[in-house]
């Protein structure tokens, strides 16, 4: 073989190789459903779940929602009581991050609190399930634990909400345990959360918590508890509660 036979062919058997490796590189986009989208929470999470490269669909109430989303995103509208919406939107999926919910107590009746946080959240779940999702993160809070405990909290420690709303979390975060084995999970406890977002909350609390520290409790690894989050503000984000 002659010596520019033996160099083309070794030219093309590296790009071949090249090509290869790029290939094995190249890294599918996940795919992200996010309720609760045009909420301050949720709006920060989609930015970096935009940032980070991923596909996001949001589910929205109205169509009047739409106009919040970011660029790019794909909206579904309806809520967390529609099955088919939500069956649509998990199609496919491979991240469910959960953040719809109803708080206030006062807005709310203790049936529409369970109707929306209890069995809401479970259809949600049968969504996720049949459309495949991989991980479902869902955002609860520490209120499940009740107020004014004074004892060390552990995943052992009993949850005795003292409110509504508290009550209507515990049973959601049952329910979410109920597919752990089809459906991987991380529930978040969220106590507050503080930033670019929430500038009247943080100018409040900065003074408070000059000096505090963050603290974390990683308990089975499916369970995180957010207690204090202090940093430099204009470091401080609420999407850094769940992409953490």
């Amino acid at each position: 073989m002659k010596k520019s036979d033996q160099k083309a062919k070794n030219v093309e058997v590296a790009e071949e190789k090249e090509e290869k490796a790029e290939g094995e590189q190249k890294v599918e986009k996940e795919i992200d459903l996010v309720t609760g989208a045009n909420g301050k929470l949720g709006r920060e999470l989609i930015k970096s779940l935009l940032k980070k490269g991923d596909v996001v669909r949001a589910l929205v109430r109205s169509k009047e929602n739409i106009v919040e989303l970011p660029p790019g995103v794909v909206p579904y509208i309806g809520d967390i009581t529609h099955q088919k919406v939500l069956d649509d939107a998990c199609n496919g999926v491979d991240n469910v991050y959960h953040l719809a919910a109803a708080v206030s107590e006062y807005k709310y009746t203790t049936e529409e609190l369970i109707h929306i946080n209890v069995e809401g959240t479970r259809n949600v779940l049968d969504a996720a399930e049949k459309g495949g999702a991989k991980h479902f993160i869902f955002t609860s809070t520490v209120d499940v634990y009740g107020r004014k405990r004074r004892d060390v909290l552990t995943e052992e420690s009993p949850l005795k909400p003292s409110d509504k709303y508290g009550y209507s979390k515990m049973l959601a975060e049952n329910i979410v345990k109920e597919y752990a084995n089809t459906l991987p999970y991380t529930i978040l406890g969220l106590l507050l959360f503080m930033g670019h977002c929430l500038k009247h909350r943080t100018s409040r609390y900065s003074r408070r918590f000059k000096r505090a520290r963050y603290i974390l409790l990683e308990m089975d690894k499916t369970t995180l508890h957010f207690f204090t989050y202090m940093m430099p503000f204009k470091h401080l984000y609420c999407r850094e509660y769940l992409l953490r």
